[in-house]
């Protein structure tokens, strides 16, 4: 028969996140969820063709763009995170596509959009 290891539970007291003197860790998670909420309001504004725009190929790649080099930052960090280098190889194919698009539809657009957030182009 197998023993089985029982965890015991975790006080507050032994959590790092406490003894650095964050007294409601999910307050400090929220208000990273803030952070990069008012950075996708920001790109979307500044990339949006109108008012309330937030579908245009043009958003879509720039907050892809956004949402890659955040990925790719914690990949620095966390090489053995595979399940979230998949989806950064996910994201990086939609931008493709999408910029595929863009070069096909409105070429303007592309070059314009490719020299604001800096990409590299064919």
């Amino acid at each position: 028969m197998r023993s089985v290891r029982i965890r015991k539970a975790v006080r507050r007291e032994n959590c790092p996140a406490w003894r650095r003197g964050e007294k409601n860790i999910i307050q400090s998670k929220r208000s990273k969820d803030k952070v990069n909420k008012d950075k996708k309001t920001e790109v979307i504004e500044k990339f949006a063709r109108k008012t309330g725009d937030t579908g245009s190929p043009e958003v879509q790649i720039a907050i892809l763009s956004e949402k890659i080099s955040e990925l790719t930052e914690h990949l620095r960090t966390h090489k053995k995170d595979h399940s979230t280098r998949r989806g950064l190889i996910a994201m990086v194919s939609l931008r493709r596509n999408l910029l595929t698009y863009l070069s096909k539809t409105k070429h303007d657009k592309y070059l314009s959009i490719t020299e604001a957030l800096g990409l590299r182009r064919k």
